[in-house]
């Protein structure tokens, strides 16, 4: 499986997770040493989550009210190791970068 293909697997996971985090699979997703920043557009705030349960509880919280959905990588923004997705919320289109 190439870099997008796996990357776009994940994607969905991630979208199917945010859909329903009370179910989701947070540690198949992400692993036992990872980070989330979120810049605004899950939690209003500017803050880091360290490990899978942080981000699963933040998830469960926000997800609700954020609506996250149209997870789509973005071609046109190369991110050396990672790469760069555009999604849809509630509130106005977001922007995130994986590594």
């Amino acid at each position: 499986m190439d870099a997008d293909a796996y990357t776009g697997d994940w994607l969905a996971r991630l979208q199917s997770a945010l859909a329903h985090p009370e179910a989701a699979d947070w540690r198949g997703l992400f692993a036992e040493e990872c980070y989330w920043r979120d810049l605004v557009a899950f939690t209003w705030n500017i803050v880091t989550l360290e490990g899978p349960d942080a981000i699963a509880r933040m998830a469960r919280r926000q997800a609700p009210a954020i609506s996250p959905t149209a997870f789509r990588l973005d071609p046109d923004m190369p991110g050396g190791d990672g790469g760069w997705f555009d999604f849809e919320t509630a509130a106005p289109a977001a922007r995130a970068m994986w590594r």
